[in-house]
């Protein structure tokens, strides 16, 4: 049982389906944090980190109602979601990227 195990149960109904939930889940918990610490401090800085967290929560979300639809090759609805969940992944990645990344590439010295 190696790494294909695990590649294959991520391309079946129920592997990708848990994977979607545990990234929003994860991703709630590191919400939560930063809510309830921008909220109590009223800190302007950590305003991108709950915007970005916020919709990459909402993404995965919506990545557990159409993985069902996904992994179905041959379902008509197989052709569009695999765009949207793709798309929707890079987005995610993306809105990270900015609020993560693009605060500390400012303050580095040149």
């Amino acid at each position: 049982m190696g790494i294909d195990f695990l590649f294959n149960l991520l391309g079946t109904l129920p592997g990708t389906v848990v994977y979607h939930l545990l990234i929003a889940l994860s991703l709630l918990a590191a919400w939560g944090i930063v809510w309830i610490e921008w909220r109590q401090t009223h800190n302007e800085e950590l305003r991108p980190y709950v915007v970005a967290l916020t919709g990459t929560i909402a993404i995965h979300l919506l990545s557990v109602l159409l993985a069902p639809f996904h992994v179905e090759g041959q379902s008509a609805l197989a052709f569009f979601t695999a765009p949207l969940l793709y798309a929707g992944n890079t987005l995610a990645l993306a809105l990270l990227v900015w609020a993560f990344g693009v605060e500390h590439w400012r303050e580095r010295p040149r």
